[in-house]
Parts: structure tokens; C-alpha cells; sequence
């Protein structure tokens, strides 16, 4: 069985999803979690520059105590 680009790219995220899924349920638990995000934006592709906020604001409204570094 071969994947093809829109297979490979679902399977990927969801394996990173899983992999990310017990630092933010440890997360979760803790009082005043504080969470380090790095970013990577490329100017020449605008969707990388809507990632961040994305993420931001996914993260305050699961994670509302948390402190974020970015």
C-alpha cells in the first residue's frame, strides 16, 4: 500500500498529536503550567505565519492558567 501526500500529511499530524497528547494532559493537572512554544515562520508562505496565533489561542482557551512562552 502506497500513501499519497494528503495520507501521509493526516497520518503525520495525527501521530504528532499523540505524541504531544501526555504533556497536555500532564499540563492539564498542574496548577500554573508554563509552556515553551518556539515558532518558525517562513515569509514566503503566509500560512506558516497563522500558525502561531492558531496555536495561541487554542492553548488559552483549553489552557487558561497556563503561562506561555513563545
Amino acid at each position: 500500500m502506497t500513501l499519497n501526500r494528503r495520507q501521509f500529511i493526516q497520518q503525520s499530524s495525527l501521530v504528532s498529536a499523540a505524541a504531544l497528547l501526555p504533556f497536555l494532559v500532564q499540563a492539564t493537572k498542574k496548577e500554573n503550567p508554563v509552556l515553551l512554544i518556539t515558532s518558525g515562520w517562513q515569509d514566503v508562505n503566509i500560512g506558516d505565519i497563522a500558525h502561531t496565533p492558531g496555536l495561541l489561542a487554542l492553548l488559552k482557551s483549553r489552557l487558561p492558567q497556563a503561562r506561555i512562552i513563545l
